[in-house]
């Protein structure tokens, strides 16, 4: 029997983003995977074989010995070559693994966290970036919040799902727990995106766009925003000043913008020098009082 294609294509997606995780991360990577390999298998325990939900911690339990066979190979040494890698798991017998639940997996449609998006959750974000954040709940309830979105992601769950966690964590009402939930996962998968496009070759080719979400709750900061393009590596501007300036979004608890790549424009778009200046006089103080802009890569905790 093959390996399902959905299922092989998430190991190989794991595999090769192993080679990025930083290595200051890869402990705390692999006791998160760990925790969630050890939830995954005494959740297995408990459910008949041939529900969708024990199809889900089938993947999850994948998902999870893929990353702690990595990582436990490549701590203390350089990440191998994902063939090499791929190899010795398979010798392991996780290929094996997958291919005998080869039938459990079928008609499911969940998917594997990638493992980046885990370890992105370990770095600074908002929580830590603003001070009212860090005064209103303290640095041990954000690291353990932190922590509990990252088990979190390792188990596979949803942003939704994860809210609970964040709660208990911190010891919050569930309104806060979901909003920092969703703006630091948010904020998470938008730094990804910046630094994937970063490393492309083909980088220099896509401009960043913000894209307002328009309804009862959006702020007439996000309305300013709407529409700005930025080169990658550039930072984005409110012209009305409220703002930080920001590589990527979330700027704020709830803010209410995402962001798209678009094929770059030979023509810059209008005002766009008149924006440059103004980042300029923004960012050397001039202009306006000059704000610090929001953390990107910056390891949790330091």
């Amino acid at each position: 029997m093959a390996i399902p294609d959905p299922v092989e294509d998430a190991v190989e997606a794991q595999l090769e983003a192993l080679r990025k995780v930083a290595p200051r991360h890869r402990d705390l990577i692999l006791d998160a995977y760990k925790e969630a390999e050890k939830n995954a298998t005494k959740a297995l325990k408990r459910l008949p074989p041939k529900s969708f939900t024990a199809q889900k911690q089938r993947q999850i339990l994948v998902g999870a010995r893929t990353v702690v066979a990595g990582l436990e190979r490549a701590l203390g040494d350089a990440l191998k070559q994902i063939g090499i890698e791929g190899s010795a798991i398979g010798k392991g017998g996780l290929l094996n693994q997958i291919n005998a639940w080869r039938g459990h997996f079928t008609g499911t449609t969940r998917r594997i966290n990638p493992v980046e998006r885990t370890e992105a959750l370990l770095d600074r974000g908002l929580l830590e970036f603003y001070g009212v954040s860090r005064k209103v709940y303290g640095d041990a309830a954000i690291k353990r919040m932190r922590r509990a979105m990252v088990l979190a992601s390792a188990e596979g769950l949803t942003v939704a799902q994860s809210i609970d966690r964040v709660a208990a964590a911190a010891k919050i009402p569930r309104w806060k727990a979901e909003r920092i939930a969703r703006t630091e996962s948010s904020f998470a998968a938008h730094r990804i995106q910046v630094e994937d496009m970063t490393r492309s070759d083909e980088g220099e080719n896509w401009v960043k766009e913000l894209v307002a979400v328009f309804d009862t709750r959006t702020g007439a900061d996000s309305k300013r925003v709407d529409g700005q393009q930025r080169p990658i590596d550039k930072v984005f501007i409110d012209p009305g000043g409220e703002l930080t300036p920001f590589l990527h979004p979330p700027n704020r608890p709830n803010d209410r913008e995402t962001m798209v790549m678009v094929p770059s424009d030979d023509e810059p778009e209008p005002g766009t020098a008149r924006l440059d200046s103004l980042i300029d006089d923004i960012l050397a103080g001039r202009s306006i009082e000059g704000k610090p802009i929001p953390p990107s890569r910056e390891p949790s905790g330091e």
